[in-house]
């Protein structure tokens, strides 16, 4: 399952830091769960400095650890891949007999 995290820098040493410790977590959760985290760098100077995990934002305002970084990351995917119960109606229709037939599906 691919988690993409995007990281917005705003040009900063602190957001290049948090952008190092972000790939270097990537790789961590890659070789120990085979977890596949895809580092996108994204550059707005007028930002702030944020990580955002399958459209979750995380706004960062102090250096976070590798662990923290780690929670983040888990904590976002832990939803992906459960289905939802839904229900679907549908009606099949035939008129090959003259007063035709209908049926209702739950």
């Amino acid at each position: 399952m691919p988690v993409d995290v995007i990281v917005i820098t705003n040009g900063t040493s602190f957001s290049e830091d948090v952008l190092k410790s972000v790939w270097e977590t990537a790789q961590k959760l890659f070789h120990e769960y085979g977890l596949e985290v895809y580092v996108i760098p994204y550059v707005s100077k007028d930002s702030k400095v944020m990580i955002v995990v399958n459209d979750v934002e995380f706004v960062v305002s102090r250096k976070l650890t590798h662990e923290e970084i780690e929670d983040l990351i888990l904590t976002a995917c832990e939803g992906e891949g459960k289905g939802r119960e839904i229900a679907l109606v549908g009606t099949v229709i035939s008129d090959w007999s003259e007063f035709g037939s209908a049926q209702i599906a739950f």
